[in-house]
């Protein structure tokens, strides 16, 4: 009787934080589209200026070229990374019309490494290591942007996480019909109320204080729409986190398009 009365209690509880997810979606479907509406335009002006830039530092470059070198680099990044930040914006338009984005056969190694190469040069990143480890070099049917989002955010969040000295390690394996990408960090680690709650919206225990709560629900949202799964697990505070992505192969081994590598 216990036991039935528990099952019922659980089931309970779980529709109603169903619900409540399912309220907050629209929520942040709200906010999504008024911060892509707002941000657009600036967005666009700094990649426009940094490429008016880039064309105007030719000369200054062929007669320094250490100095112009770097400067020409570090504005190719500003450029890239404000588009990237323009397509993000209007990836999350689309996500609060929930709607169905294009998918190409992406090469998952080759974009964790382009994720890789740039994470390098956060101020996160000073002081400790990054490991990536590609057992295998799955291809899916995939949105690249959209899956760089979630490698990207889960490698900034492992960073944040750890103190000088602290190592992030990344495998990717094939492990029968799904492809794994596997986040092993020594950062802080996580209590279990905050594993069973960290991928709800608006929820975050950031230790910079920045987090808006958004970016493991639209990771998390994002590997879903790929029929993949994601999962933390931590063994408590102090004692690190570990981040698991499953996405699924057969998709991609039946269509017969282009190769695309994330950029």
């Amino acid at each position: 009787m216990q036991a039935t009365r528990d099952d019922l209690i659980r089931q309970v509880n779980e529709r109603s934080r169903q619900l409540v997810r399912s309220e907050r979606l629209v929520s942040v479907g709200f906010l999504a589209a008024g911060v892509a509406h707002e941000i657009n335009n600036p967005l666009a002006s700094i990649a426009f200026c940094a490429e008016g830039l880039q064309r105007r530092l030719n000369d200054i470059a062929l007669r320094y070229p250490q100095e112009g070198e770097v400067i020409l680099k570090y504005l190719g990044m500003i450029e890239s990374e404000a588009f990237r930040c323009k397509e993000i914006t209007q990836n999350l338009l689309e996500f609060s019309r929930v709607g169905e984005r294009r998918r190409d056969a992406t090469d998952l190694a080759g974009l964790v490494q382009g994720v890789l190469e740039m994470s390098q040069l956060l101020p996160s990143c000073a002081g400790k290591q990054i490991f990536f480890q590609p057992q295998a070099r799955p291809v899916l049917l995939a949105n690249a942007q959209d899956v760089k989002s979630v490698v990207l955010n889960l490698v900034v969040n492992a960073l944040d996480s750890m103190d000088e000295g602290g190592v992030l390690s990344i495998t990717l394996r094939q492990h029968g019909p799904m492809a794994e990408v596997i986040f092993q960090d020594t950062g802080c680690g996580m209590e279990a109320e905050i594993l069973e709650n960290i991928f709800e919206p608006f929820f975050t225990r950031s230790r910079t204080g920045k987090g808006t709560g958004l970016g493991l629900f639209i990771s998390h949202q994002i590997i879903a729409q790929h029929d993949g799964s994601i999962e933390a697990n931590s063994e408590g505070p102090g004692r690190g986190s570990m981040f698991t992505v499953r996405l699924p192969l057969q998709a991609a081994a039946a269509a017969p398009i282009e190769m695309r590598r994330a950029a």
